[in-house]
């Protein structure tokens, strides 16, 4: 049971970029519609026999949406050693607003789900309200949505297994801890946003206790209502890190907020964080409103801070604000500058420009900082540029577009997101 991708590995497609998902080689396909219902689907997928009108299952299976699905009741959860793929072809899985509170789906210890390009909204439940799961879950170019706690953890998305979220959206969900998202796993984050998530105390995005990558994302417009206390009680307007290790890369927090606590970013309690190649502005908090550390001490590096930042900072090189030199020389609007997820562009003028390296990773967007080769989907070679323009060199120099109408140069500097304005 097994699961196979076209393109290999989940973490794999994660660091790859866009994700070339195709369902698991060799699967049953069961076909959601003409007296096959998405609850008798994941019984035939668990139970490897045909429920309804469903085909019936064979070892790793791919349910496949045809129209929105509407629940009434739960569905059952992914279990018996099952590995599910829900391909849902842009389709929604709502629990109507009038029906029982109920999460939407539940995936045990022992369960495998991948939900690609599915909405997922309107759960109500105790934790993990949209899903919760204990085992493998993989979401990738889907939208968790609308989903409410009535207890604690995880508006969105409660995980203590494996989470692995791709070229996602988390937004407008609500908890008291992890509007977004409570991890308590491992959980690689990628090319993904998370937007207008709500808390009650602790991290408006994500609320984390385990293990986090957060890579070439976007924590965006949380919030966090606290009700002050001591340091931690009420914190994190986009990223609570409770112990456990926080590593962000190429990453933008902007517009958070914490009404009555600390760290309008971020808040780092106790555990590892590193921030690289990340930018935080524009959030806000009565306490350091771009990041609050208690006995954390994170590493900044090639990093981009706005607001003021409280507690012991690691310099760990090349950054600009948070006590490390500024003004940072940031556009304040956010904006959709390229690639999936909105960045800050950079000003003309800005000490930003060409101040870190190396530049051997792609920036926020996924676009080259740096001339290097990449192979293309053939699997040939190709000059891999950065999309755009013409680069004019290599590690620690800025590469310029030829737009006319706007952006200007793409620049190896501090932020994460590497765009120039131009004037």
């Amino acid at each position: 049971m097994n699961r196979l991708t076209a393109c290999g590995a989940r973490l794999v497609l994660t660091l790859l970029g866009p994700t070339c998902f195709s369902g698991a080689v060799g699967a049953a396909e069961i076909v959601v519609g003409d007296g096959c219902t998405l609850a008798d689907a994941i019984h035939s997928a668990n139970d490897d026999i045909s429920v309804g009108g469903c085909t019936a299952g064979s070892g790793a299976d791919v349910i496949i949406l045809t129209g929105d699905v509407d629940l009434t009741s739960a569905l059952p959860d992914v279990d018996n050693g099952s590995v599910i793929t829900l391909r849902g072809n842009g389709f929604r899985v709502r629990r109507l607003s009038s029906a029982s509170a109920f999460r939407v789906f539940y995936v045990p210890v022992n369960g495998d789900l991948t939900i690609d390009n599915t909405i997922v909204a309107g759960g109500a439940a105790d934790s993990g309200a949209g899903i919760l799961s204990r085992g493998d879950l993989a979401i990738t170019n889907s939208t968790i949505t609308q989903n409410v706690t009535s207890g604690i953890f995880g508006g969105g998305i409660y995980s203590d297994g494996t989470l692995t979220l791709d070229h996602s959206t988390v937004s407008d969900n609500s908890a008291v801890f992890g509007g977004g998202l409570s991890n308590f796993g491992e959980a690689t984050i990628s090319y993904s946003r998370f937007d207008g998530n709500y808390a009650a105390s602790r991290g408006g995005a994500i609320h984390h206790d385990g293990t986090l990558m957060l890579l070439h994302s976007a924590l965006t417009n949380n919030l966090v209502q606290g009700d002050g206390g001591a340091p931690g009680h009420s914190a994190g307007g986009g990223l609570f890190a409770y112990f456990g290790s926080t590593t962000l890369l190429n990453t933008t927090i902007s517009g958070n907020t914490i009404i009555d606590g600390n760290g309008g970013g971020v808040m780092a309690y106790y555990g590892s964080v590193t921030l690289e190649n990340t930018t935080i502005a524009d959030n806000s908090a009565p306490s350091g409103s771009a990041i609050f550390e208690y006995y954390s001490y994170p590493t900044l590096i090639n990093a981009v801070v706005e607001g003021s930042c409280s507690g012991t900072i690691i310099n760990g090189g090349n950054n600009i604000g948070c006590g490390f030199g500024g003004p940072t020389g940031l556009d304040g609007t956010l904006a959709d500058n390229g690639g999936p997820t909105p960045t800050h562009a950079l000003l003309d003028g800005s000490p930003a420009i060409d101040h870190a390296g190396p530049c051997n990773h792609p920036d926020q967007r996924g676009f080259g900082r740096s001339l290097h080769r990449c192979v293309t989907g053939t699997g040939g070679d190709q000059l891999c540029l950065d999309g755009l323009g013409d680069q004019l060199g290599a590690n620690g120099v800025r590469a310029r577009h030829r737009f006319g109408l706007g952006l200007g140069a793409l620049l190896c500097g501090a932020l994460g997101q590497g765009l120039r304005q131009r004037a």
